[in-house]
């Protein structure tokens, strides 16, 4: 039958609520002998329908960074190194957004994660393993290694995003929320360094 056909088509990645109503009319058929389908009465009725829409996190976290070795700050034989760290659109899904950033303590004894505070920078400090990081820190967190050092760095962690229609959530149909894990890669390519040269005049 149509009506089991009917189907309602929104925009890509829309959340929030429709509302429409429903007019349909109920008739009692006739019990004659000799007219079994005729109508002895007949009503028209209004009904008002709601449908709620809830959105999904459709996010990724950011999997990488690349630079060049030396190529960005270097102090007293370390070498810094910004990280790119945010969440990815997907889907064309573009008004989620980040509520917590989560960083897991490194294993590695070479590097080490920093937050830059101006021009000095200051070491990111664990508690049972994890850093939970401010948003507005998070474009300043940096990776210290050894100058002239070069490879990956692997970091991981855990965040939480939100995705609310028009960005501002009324209520639990209208926001939805998530924790995902992340991996992110640090690659630090190498560059070969220019060689100096040095004549001494009393040489023939």
């Amino acid at each position: 039958d149509d009506i089991s056909g009917i189907k309602i088509v929104t925009p890509p990645n829309y959340s929030g609520e429709l509302n429409f109503n429903i007019d349909y009319i109920t008739t009692e058929a006739g019990k004659e002998a000799n007219n079994p389908s005729k109508t002895f009465d007949s009503k028209k009725s209004t009904n008002n329908v709601s449908i709620f829409v809830k959105p999904i996190v459709d996010a990724e976290f950011k999997s990488n960074t690349i630079t060049n070795e030396d190529s960005e700050s270097v102090k007293d034989g370390n070498s810094y190194y910004k990280l790119d760290l945010r969440i990815e659109y997907k889907n064309g899904d573009i008004d989620e957004t980040l509520v917590s950033v989560t960083i897991n303590e490194p294993t590695s004894t070479e590097y080490k994660l920093f937050i830059k505070n101006g021009d000095s920078f200051e070491a990111i400090t664990f508690t049972n393993g994890k850093a939970n990081v401010a948003l507005e820190d998070l474009v300043e967190v940096y990776v210290q290694a050894p100058e002239n050092k070069h490879g990956d760095f692997n970091l991981s962690g855990s965040f939480v995003a939100k995705d609310s229609q028009n960005g501002v959530g009324k209520n639990i149909n209208y926001e939805a929320t998530e924790e995902k894990g992340f991996d992110h890669t640090l690659t630090i390519k190498p560059v070969t360094d220019t060689p100096i040269i040095t004549v001494n005049p009393k040489t023939d």
